[in-house]
């Protein structure tokens, strides 16, 4: 490649860089990692030995599909794009297209797209093999580019040549000849005549016709490599044949199996999408009351490894690795990239308008607010939002403007606002209010919002605030949320944290039992025992479990041993019944109760502010809580918490051990110890990343 033509590439992949940032929100660093991921496939595409994959992986709706085909519109490589849908696209015709593609794209450098990669699954929950029912090897072509070349195309199969057998052989009992390979019209018997013009769909008088096309005869050469090295070969052969000979060859031909030629695209960029729920283990919480900037701060947390483990249970490790390193992990969508969707959209309609009335169209503020409360469900994407623009703004853009019409109005701009489930549209004349209109909107998580028995939100409130106290003062950590009307239909109220959680140790259970205890606790603390209410199942169950999975399966109990229900996944573990570690759960559940009330009845004020603000606000952000604990805790301050959330306790008691042995019992290089010392002293402060 020539230099100049190589600096226009790099130019090239820069400035299309910087135009998908542009139209894609939130998502700069995958950008950066896609375009850096192809530079060698499209600078020095004629040297690759392998197809070069890209793995995209995120929740639905964060764009992966749309970016990859923008991006191949801007490589303006389309007639050389190929789409798969793993889930919908029977893959058995993924050859078949192939095999078309390389018949319609002269270059070489194919860009390949398989998504909704995860259907295409080859174990089961169990680690069972699940048969396959896909002709398409994905994993041979992700290796080697290699692929089942399709010499029938659609449809075409051995059947076809055995129904031409058949007719054959019929026309030859009574009479019909072949010669050279050539059906001579004026010699074949009369009683033939219309069949053989039906057959061969002769529409004008002619002396004679090939009886076997050519595209049949290329089919039927690659079906007898070990004779004819080509078709032009074969044809040297056919163009001899009679009649019989020519039975002969279809009947064999039936009879073959079909010898597969392989078809090469070594040189492709292969596109591999897919949504990992078991990496992205947020994808079930469809809660719109969590912050979408919670969530993108949880898939940050996401790597590698988290993507790699999650394939495990998907796909056999052979597999897994034919899929390379080159996994790029999509975030869930921040708050400043709905917001800038929103903006882009609304901007988009505003023009639209324009262009097709001549008259300014203007959103408030509410309107944004309106749109980014009622349709951002942060672990779906952009769908829902775009459906809310649609319905909300979109569909009754008509309605505002018949009202005008049929008002003989001449206005120059219409303000949109929002406020109680109407769109309040101002029109305007040379900057003057001339008319006024109300457009009803449904807004269900409104409702929702607006509809919740007051009671149960007392409840709610008083239950969360119990659970936040005991985060705090024993855990050591602020929630980032708490909800006490929640329009999520499974719950009432929440509390939701996007803290990374810290190792938990033996004498963490009952402090961490407590949490969970800690709502309904408070409900009896402030209520009293006999106004409790159902509910708590799910923190009960959470405590139990937490205990004990570390007693039974983590060696935290006396009796030794991995005690669960055997199976596929769990092939040793012990299934013996253990009435004594029963015991022991119980009276840490027993402990860890009476450590909530404790907690609680210590901490009285700070509860019932955080629940008293609760119930009149709905929901509670860390930063306010953070006021709360100020102003109204009693055993502790955010000092103190910033203080226990930076010890390295295990860090420190390493130091001591290796610092207590003489440095000629360390089995380790002496500078390497001195290191660690070095480590040890300045981390002992600082925050760890």
């Amino acid at each position: 490649m020539k230099y100049e033509a190589l600096i226009s590439k790099q130019n090239k992949l820069e400035a299309i860089k910087i135009q998908l940032k542009k139209e894609f929100f939130g998502i700069d660093h995958v950008i950066e990692q896609v375009i850096d991921t192809i530079s060698p496939w499209y600078l020095f595409n004629e040297i690759q030995e392998s197809p070069l994959v890209v793995n995209l992986w995120g929740l639905t709706g964060t764009g992966k599909t749309a970016l990859v085909k923008r991006l191949v519109e801007l490589l303006e490589k389309k007639q050389g794009f190929f789409h798969f849908d793993m889930n919908e696209l029977p893959r058995k015709s993924i050859n078949s297209e192939l095999t078309t593609a390389q018949k319609v794209y002269e270059e070489e450098d194919y860009i390949i797209c398989l998504d909704e990669f995860q259907h295409a699954k080859s174990i089961d929950e169990e680690q069972k093999e699940l048969k396959s029912k896909s002709e398409f090897n994905v994993w041979n072509f992700l290796d080697t580019g290699e692929f089942d070349f399709e010499y029938y195309g659609y449809g075409y199969n051995r059947s076809n040549f055995m129904s031409k057998y058949h007719n054959l052989s019929m026309w030859i009992d009574y009479g019909f000849k072949i010669q050279n390979g050539k059906v001579e019209l004026k010699q074949q018997p009369q009683n033939l005549e219309k069949y053989i013009k039906y057959y061969f769909d002769l529409k004008e008088e002619k002396e004679s016709v090939i009886f076997l096309d050519t595209s049949t005869r290329v089919r039927i050469s690659k079906l007898f490599p070990e004779r004819f090295k080509n078709s032009i070969q074969f044809d040297e052969y056919y163009f001899k044949c009679d009649e019989h000979e020519i039975l002969q060859l279809l009947y064999m031909s039936s009879r073959r199996k079909k010898e597969q030629e392989k078809g090469q695209m070594k040189n492709a960029l292969v596109f591999v999408l897919g949504n990992l729920d078991e990496a992205y283990q947020m994808s079930h919480n469809f809660n719109p009351d969590i912050s979408a900037d919670s969530f993108h701060k949880l898939s940050l947390r996401i790597n590698i490894n988290h993507i790699k483990n999650a394939l495990k249970k998907r796909f056999r490790n052979e597999q897994i690795a034919r899929l390379g390193n080159n996994h790029i992990i999509y975030p869930a969508l921040s708050e400043d990239a709905f917001t800038s969707i929103i903006q882009v959209k609304l901007d988009a309609i505003t023009k639209k308008f324009k262009s097709n009335t001549g008259i300014d169209l203007q959103f408030t503020n509410s309107v944004f607010s309106m749109l980014f409360e009622n349709g951002v469900y942060p672990t779906q994407g952009v769908r829902p939002l775009l459906s809310s623009i649609k319905s909300y703004i979109d569909a009754k853009l008509g309605t505002i403007l018949t009202y005008m019409i049929n008002n003989e109005m001449e206005a120059d701009e219409v303000e949109i606002d929002v406020r109680k489930q109407q769109l309040l549209v101002t029109y305007f004349r040379n900057k003057e209010e001339v008319d006024f209109y109300k457009v009803k909107i449904d807004l269900p998580l409104e409702k929702i919002r607006e509809k919740k028995d007051i009671n149960k939100k007392a409840v709610t409130a008083v239950h969360e605030a119990g659970h936040a106290v005991i985060s705090i003062l024993l855990q050591n950590e602020i929630p980032t949320l708490l909800n006490a009307n929640s329009t999520d239909a499974s719950v009432y109220g929440f509390m939701f944290s996007d803290e990374e959680k810290n190792i938990i140790a033996k004498k963490d259970l009952v402090d961490l039992a407590a949490l969970y205890l800690g709502g309904l606790e408070a409900e009896a603390l402030v209520f009293g025992e006999d106004h409790i209410t159902l509910g708590a199942n799910s923190d009960y169950s959470e405590a139990t479990e937490v205990i004990s999975e570390a007693l039974k399966q983590n060696g935290m109990s006396k009796l030794l041993g991995f005690h669960k229900k055997n199976s596929l996944q769990n092939p040793h573990a012990l299934e013996s019944k253990l009435p004594q570690v029963e015991e022991e759960i119980i009276q840490l559940l027993h402990e860890a109760k009476l450590k909530a009330k404790q907690v609680l009845t210590n901490e009285k004020k700070l509860l019932l502010n955080i629940a008293v603000h609760l119930f009149g606000n709905n929901s509670m952000h860390k930063k306010d809580l953070e006021v709360m604990i100020e102003d109204y805790a009693h055993g502790i301050d955010l000092g103190q918490i910033k203080a226990k959330q930076e010890e390295k306790f295990y860090v420190s008691q390493l130091e001591k051990a290796i610092t207590q042995l003489p440095k000629d019992d360390v089995c380790i290089e002496r500078q390497l110890t001195e290191s660690l010392y070095k480590f040890c002293n300045l981390n002992k402060h600082k925050k760890v990343e």
